[in-house]
């Protein structure tokens, strides 16, 4: 890089068209991961033939602590330490916000996969409780795992099944009839939740007047 007059892996990654997530990935001693396309484009930048390029980056051992990089060099001045430690800061802090999304991305397209699961499963669980007879009630507890990492990844239940609400539009779904604002429904299948995002709306049934006269009495 100093030969090149290049200044920071920033510049490099401007000039060789390069992510500083491979950059990264190379500074790490992942360069069996990287793609050749890639590989020639830094080698072709730092006018380094690849041959040489790939036998440097696999036979270097490049020490990476929590706070800093140890960059082994006699000429290393202070101010070029004090520069990669901030770009070393910089790439790490990349790849914090990088796992954040995959991993946000993860949850979501594993909630899209389950949503059948999600919504039917609490009614069925409710309904094979009511009857200790069925032998499926012995099965119930295996789900637990996956009821526990969903309530891990911040999923809130909207209701529980059998419930008798006031009707919030917002949160609610009728599945028949109608209701307005605030009347008594009851939670045929429960919604959910992760923050302040609406994933499922509960699904919900006005009570009915019989219903209605014996929660008055």
């Amino acid at each position: 890089m100093e030969e090149c007059e290049i200044c920071s892996f920033r510049e490099l990654s401007k000039i060789s068209g390069v992510s500083e997530l491979q950059l990264y990935r190379l500074l790490h001693g992942l360069i069996y991961k990287m793609q050749l396309e890639t590989l020639l484009k830094l080698s072709q930048t730092l006018k380094v033939p690849l041959s040489k390029l790939i036998s440097l980056f696999t036979e270097t051992n490049i020490e990476v602590e929590t706070a800093e990089v140890k960059v082994v060099s006699q000429n290393q001045s202070t101010e070029s330490d004090e520069s990669l430690k901030e770009e070393y800061q910089y790439l790490r802090q990349q790849m914090e916000q990088q796992r954040e999304v995959l991993m946000a991305e993860f949850q979501q397209s594993s909630i899209n996969v389950l949503e059948p699961w999600l919504i039917q499963w609490p009614t069925a669980y409710a309904m094979a409780k009511k009857n200790p007879k069925l032998p499926a009630l012995k099965l119930l507890p295996l789900v637990n795992p996956v009821v526990q990492l969903l309530k891990n990844w911040g999923l809130e239940t909207i209701g529980s099944v059998g419930e008798e609400i006031p009707f919030n539009p917002i949160l609610h779904k009728l599945s028949e009839g109608a209701a307005k604002d605030g009347d008594r429904v009851k939670v045929r299948y429960i919604g959910y939740r992760k923050g302040e995002k609406i994933l499922y709306r509960a699904l919900v049934k006005p009570l009915d007047s019989d219903e209605i006269m014996i929660m008055k009495d």
